[in-house]
C-alpha cells in the first residue's frame, strides 16, 4: 500500500509539473470563438483532458505520447490537409478512442477535423 501511495504521489508531482494548461472549454467553444486552430489549442482543449490519462510522456500506452507535435508527426497520426486519412481523426470519429470511454463530443471531433484540414499547424 505504501508503495502504491508513493507511486501515486510521484505521478501527481510529475504531471502537475508539466507545462500543459488543460482548457476544458472543448471544441464547441473553439469553433465558435474563431480562434485559430493550432496544435497547442487542440492539445490543451481536447487532447489533454481526454487522452493524457493514457497517452502522456514516453510511458504512454502503446508507446504513444500525444503531448507534443513532434510525437504526432513521428507516429504519423495525421496527414495535413486530409483528416479522413489521418489516424487521430479516424480513431476519435469512429469512437475507437478514447478507449473504454465515451465518444468525444461532435464539436471536439469537428475541431480536430478542421485543424487537420487546415494543414495541422503547430502554433
Amino acid at each position: 500500500m505504501r508503495i502504491f501511495l508513493m507511486a501515486n504521489f510521484a505521478l501527481m508531482v510529475l504531471v502537475s509539473g508539466c507545462s500543459y494548461k488543460v482548457d476544458k472549454t472543448g471544441g464547441a467553444d473553439l469553433l465558435l470563438s474563431g480562434q485559430p486552430l493550432t496544435f497547442s489549442v487542440i492539445r490543451d482543449s481536447i487532447i489533454a483532458p481526454n487522452c493524457f490519462q493514457c497517452h502522456l510522456g514516453s510511458g504512454g500506452q502503446g508507446g504513444l505520447d500525444l503531448s507534443t507535435y513532434s510525437s504526432l508527426v513521428s507516429n504519423q497520426l495525421f496527414i495535413a490537409g486530409n483528416p479522413e486519412q489521418s489516424d487521430i481523426f479516424v480513431q476519435v470519429n469512429t469512437g475507437q478512442m478514447p478507449f473504454g470511454g465515451a465518444k468525444l463530443p461532435a464539436a471536439d471531433i469537428q475541431a480536430i477535423h478542421d485543424w487537420i484540414e487546415q494543414g495541422a499547424p503547430q502554433n
